[in-house]
């Protein structure tokens, strides 16, 4: 989370270009997560939704979710 990452090391302020690096270093790892976690196919549409939702809950709670479940069943 970007805002306790700047928190933990005293920073009060970042700039755009910062925040845009944040932001495609988080969805990179959303991304990687899918890619991982989820075996079947995705369309472009299905992959766009479910980085935003992993983006948001986290790796971690993606892996545990009844949705990855019902997804690969």
């Amino acid at each position: 989370n970007l805002l306790a990452c700047c928190k933990r090391f005293g920073i009060e302020t970042i700039t755009e270009a910062q925040a845009e690096a944040y932001l495609k270093e988080d969805i990179k790892v959303a991304e990687l997560a899918i890619s991982k976690l989820v075996k079947v196919d995705l369309t472009p549409q299905q992959q766009t939704a479910l980085t935003s939702l992993v983006f948001n809950i986290g790796a971690g709670n993606f892996k545990r979710s009844k949705a990855l479940k019902e997804l690969n069943n």
